[in-house]
């Protein structure tokens, strides 16, 4: 008997060795969709509870859960989105979580739940977890919202090998959930005349998408999905950033990972390249848990690599892990969705037509130009008839003629662009800003003015002009109101103290026109470049994790907010150009630009058309009001944005092309004791002289 007993304790030692030293997220009993939880046996548990709400729209009546305590322990809310469309019911999901020294305090199973906004109708689910690193309870979370559609998914997520992804979604529609990518359902709640469901998967260390897909195609759905992170090996690596298996990766990422927990490495081992067999890449020793290729990343492209920990001489192997980079928005896809949609008068719609005109000269594709010359109204280029020019909105038309003037050399187009230039300063005000008409005091004016009278100066050489547009902008600035605050971004109006995207979009965009403009000698150039400066840095400390800017630009974290496109195509255009022009130094405001570059091409659909653009608005104090606009597909606002932004990336990628801007510079250098024309040999030789000229000729317009 002793000795059967000391072989099933060997034999019991053997298989707890042979187990690796990282443990599994586990599931402790089931999901349970009730109120009530008792306390499941285990170790290192989380307890998580999800809520699931439908309401009705209106100012004050979107569903929201507040609170959740748990046997009288304050859980913790780690996510909540809500989904609305127009006048209709409101999708909303929200996770709650409470770690072990909260569950082992527990007096009670009662799980008690405070909403808000009077929901027509809720449901909790809960599960217990076990072995799950009390440390690092949650890693990687994404939320995500759509209307009209049966299957939604949120971004891939971020895992290492033992932990457990969940995804909890609602639908303001009665049904069925099934769950996609290899989740187990958990849950489906019971919710009047809504649906909701829990999903649930282990993970590999590969990224993981949450997705649902429910049996009715015209609903309001919101989901959230998140990484529980398992106990993991002590002595590796973790948690990488990118994450495992992750796509759509910007080229300005870096590396970067957990330390082992067991010990401070002296060192790591960093393999990187995009050789399949890891340890066959090139090989990086650094010592913080973090590494920067140099340069930039290649599109398209995937990159395997690993981080081996050197614990003074003993190197302990981490996991291999891979990710790719993203597919860009094809301009030219941008481009042809803006040319199918007729021009009218409205300015967005003159916006994307102009963004047309600027990527088909920087690309070269005369096919486009020659689109948007054969859409240009006849009457307004013969000049039988006038463009509106009633408000500045209307004026900001002038855009797009004066640029097929500049491409075309055909003065027929002066006569409408000239007439709505003019008329915004026919009667200007005292301050010597625009007609009172036009003035506004909203930031939208400073891109429907400014730029304007930028375009002007630039087809017309009259400093006039230029003088116009660099009144209005600081006029907005401090010289007669200041919109702009110490962050560096712009409040709506001087009534309205909320940093909205879009607005924010127009003010950036407003001053990079001018700036290229305007002459280096304008006296006004200083202050509005300093101007142009603190606003970028605001705009870097803003930015998402994701790239993307928000709808109101200072308050990603509030649950409410979203990511919007038309404000972040503007912000790339703004931060590209000023990297190219040597306005800004390329670090930090490069990676800005390519990381919100990256971000957009998950906003770009198969047509060409943008996603989630914030439709029209006006100008309230009310923070609600901005945060549940209709998010549109299409809208020309973004059209415009993310096509400006496309010529924008491209002109900053084209470094090392002999164009029209080489000229100038190799004629503002010539001889100069500041080679910036510096252009043969490749690479330069230091010295700016007549071989610098024959590279350039030699490849004028080739």
């Amino acid at each position: 008997m002793f000795r059967k007993l000391a072989y099933v304790g060997l034999l019991l030692m053997v298989l707890t060795l042979s187990q690796p030293a990282f443990g599994q997220v586990s599931l402790l009993g089931s999901w349970v969709t009730d109120t009530s939880h008792t306390k499941e046996a285990g170790s290192n548990r989380l307890l998580v509870v999800i809520g699931h709400a439908e309401g009705n729209a209106g100012s004050d009546t979107y569903p929201y859960l507040s609170t959740v305590t748990y046997g009288g322990q304050t859980m913790t809310k780690i996510a909540a989105k809500t989904q609305t469309w127009s006048g209709l019911t409101r999708a909303y999901v929200a996770v709650f979580i409470l770690n072990e020294a909260g569950v082992a305090a527990a007096s009670g199973s009662t799980i008690s739940a405070t909403w808000g906004g009077s929901p027509t109708s809720n449901s909790l689910t809960s599960a217990f977890l076990g072995n799950v690193d009390q440390a690092n309870l949650i890693g990687d979370c994404a939320v995500n919202g759509v209307t009209n559609a049966a299957t939604i998914a949120t971004s891939a997520l971020s895992t290492s090998n033992g932990d457990m992804v969940i995804a909890g979604a609602t639908c303001t529609e009665a049904g069925t959930y099934s769950p996609n990518n290899g989740f187990t359902e958990g849950a489906e709640p019971n919710i009047s005349s809504a649906d909701g469901c829990v999903d649930y998967k282990s993970a590999t260390g590969a990224a993981e998408t949450p997705s649902v897909t429910h049996s009715s195609g015209t609903n309001r759905q919101a989901i959230i999905g998140f990484v529980v992170q398992a106990i993991l090996d002590s002595n590796k690596a973790s948690h990488p950033s990118p994450g495992n298996d992750i796509s759509g990766v910007s080229a300005a990422a870096g590396l970067s990972w957990d330390a082992p927990t067991a010990y401070t490495p002296t060192s790591y081992n960093v393999y990187f390249g995009t050789n399949s067999t890891v340890r066959s890449n090139p090989k990086y020793t650094v010592y913080t848990n973090s590494y920067d290729p140099p340069g930039y990343l290649a599109e398209e492209t995937t990159y395997y690599w690993a981080a081996d920990s050197n614990n003074a001489g003993t190197i302990y192997t981490g996991d291999n892990w891979s990710f790719t980079t993203y597919v860009p928005v094809d301009g030219n896809l941008v481009a042809n969705y803006i040319i199918s949609v007729p021009l009218t008068t409205h300015y967005a719609s003159a916006f994307s037509y102009y963004g047309v005109l600027l990527y088909s000269e920087v690309t070269g594709n005369t096919a486009l130009k020659n689109s948007i010359i054969a859409a240009f109204p006849s009457s307004y280029y013969t000049g039988a008839q006038l463009p509106p020019a009633t408000n500045q909105d209307d004026c900001a038309y002038g855009v797009l003629p004066f640029e097929l003037y500049r491409q075309t050399g055909d003065a027929n187009y002066l006569t409408s662009a000239l007439y709505l230039a003019d008329t915004e300063f026919a009667n200007p005000r005292p301050d010597g800003l625009a007609n009172n008409n036009y003035t506004r005091f909203w930031i939208d004016d400073l891109y429907m003015i400014g730029s304007l009278q930028a375009q002007a100066y630039k087809s017309m050489g009259n400093i006039d002009y230029a003088n116009h547009a660099t009144a209005q902008l600081l006029g907005y600035m401090g010289e007669v109101v200041d919109l702009q605050q110490p962050n560096g971004l712009f409040y709506h109006t001087t009534s309205v103290p909320i940093h909205w995207g879009r607005g924010n979009g127009w003010v950036a965009a407003a001053m990079t026109e001018v700036l290229l403009a305007i002459p280096e000698d304008d006296p006004n150039r200083p202050l509005l470049l300093t101007k142009y400066q603190n606003m970028m840095a605001g705009l870097v400390a803003c930015q998402g994790a994701s790239g993307m800017w928000y709808q109101v630009l200072d308050m990603g974290s509030d649950p409410r907010n979203w990511t919007e496109t038309s404000c972040t195509g503007m912000f790339v255009f703004a931060l590209a150009t000023g990297v190219k022009e040597g306005w800004l130094p390329e670090v930090p405001y490069k990676k800005a630009a390519l990381d919100g570059w990256a971000a957009l091409a998950n906003y770009v659909d198969s047509q060409g058309r943008t996603l989630q653009v914030c439709m029209w608005i006006s100008a309230t104090n009310n923070l609600r009001y901005y945060f549940d606009r209709e998010r549109e597909t299409g809208n020309t606002h973004a059209q415009s944005a993310v096509i400006w932004a496309a010529t924008a990336i491209k002109r900053l990628n084209q470094e090392a092309d002999v164009d029209y801007n080489d000229l100038k510079v190799l004629t503002g250098n010539w001889l100069g004791d500041a080679p910036t024309a510096d252009i043969f040999p490749s690479g330069g030789d230091g010295i700016v002289n007549f071989l610098d000229f024959a590279e350039l000729a030699k490849d004028w317009l080739k």
